[in-house]
């Protein structure tokens, strides 16, 4: 390449790593290298390294650390030797970097959230299509997992066995018959009555990124059919207004954990939070709810991430929930849709090598 286009392509270079590994851990780092190593003695990228979605995003981000890394410090190389005067190195620096820009297009950063905010299709989503299409299978995650081995009232089960005196009673009724995540717990649920009876839950969303994705809120109206409901029918009734439940997300998980242990002394995997998000989102699946309102349910914008999430099989009930609003709509990926996405890449890909 010429001058000009040596100077375009640093601007290129720049652009695509800004805002990448910014403020991350020492360990973070640490743990990000040692997968990079893994990959390339493997030979493999993070989506044929992996085999769940976890692990995908993981293997995805130390590949993306390793390579932007990579490019600041050439950046940095070349812009002591622009200083200096130093034109065949500085052009020598410049040719380094097409390995590492080519290498992070393949995966490009996305530390401002924009596109989860559009609600594109993931890397992971079409292998995992890719990989069930071929008759592959592709790991439960460890929480659904753990659904099977539970009896089917075991909610009721760990909210008798918290006593009637213990102040994280309100918010395991809530987890039980929402799904909520620990930190939106945090953040505190509204619950109120409804004048037919049914319970009605504001939440806020805990991992929307400042409003780009996700449900910042959701409004669920559940039947209280069940122990935990019913009581927090009496919580509102005695305070004669709705009422706003919350606990300390780390406290709560740690109580549950020992409850679990208390209440299921044989069960070799103790209960966690996520295990009654992963109990809600099954039942859910299984009462013939549409997918869309499965997800916002669950405080997601993307039908698709809902899959990562308890299996229909799993359930223990029709879950009562009788309406869903949240605060976008949100975008459903058929099968097809993900298929076509992973075509248009992959020839994107050869036409950029």
């Amino acid at each position: 390449m010429n001058k000009l286009q040596a100077f375009e392509f640093v601007k290129q270079a720049r652009s695509l790593i800004q805002g990448v590994n910014a403020q991350l851990a020492p360990s973070s780092q640490k743990q990000y290298q040692a997968a990079f190593s893994r990959m390339q003695a493997a030979s493999m990228a993070p989506e044929r390294m992996a085999n769940t979605a976890n692990g995908f995003y993981f293997y995805r981000a130390a590949w993306v650390h390793h390579h932007a890394s990579q490019i600041r410090s050439i950046l940095n190389a070349a812009d002591v030797a622009a200083r200096s005067k130093l034109e065949d190195q500085w052009t020598n620096h410049v040719s380094q970097l097409q390995e590492h820009v080519d290498a992070l297009k393949k995966y490009k950063p996305d530390p401002s959230g924009q596109n989860l905010a559009r609600g594109l299709v993931g890397d992971w989503a079409v292998e995992a299509e890719k990989r069930q299409r071929a008759g592959g299978k592709i790991s439960n995650h460890s929480k659904r997992v753990r659904l099977r081995g539970l009896p089917p009232d075991w909610r009721a089960q760990m909210f008798e066995g918290l006593g009637t005196k213990s102040k994280y009673q309100a918010p395991l009724a809530v987890l039980s018959a929402t799904g909520a995540r620990p930190a939106e717990l945090e953040l505190g649920v509204q619950v109120a009555v409804a004048t037919d009876g049914q319970l009605v839950f504001t939440i806020r969303g805990a991992k929307t990124h400042g409003g780009k994705y996700g449900q910042e809120v959701r409004v669920l109206t559940i039947r209280p059919e069940t122990k935990e409901t019913q009581f927090l029918v009496t919580q509102v009734r005695e305070a004669g207004a709705p009422v706003t439940v919350s606990a300390k997300a780390g406290a709560l998980s740690d109580r549950i954990r020992q409850l679990s242990a208390k209440v299921f002394p044989r069960f070799a995997k103790s209960v966690s939070a996520y295990v009654f998000r992963h109990q809600v989102a099954a039942d859910l699946k299984a009462s013939g709810m549409s997918p869309a309102d499965v997800s916002a349910a669950l405080g997601h914008s993307v039908e698709e991430t809902k899959r990562f999430y308890g299996a229909a099989q799993s359930a223990r009930s029709d879950g009562g929930m009788s309406n869903v609003q949240a605060s976008r709509p949100v975008k459903e990926r058929t099968l097809e849709k993900v298929l076509e996405l992973g075509k248009h890449r992959a020839m994107d890909r050869c036409r950029d090598r």
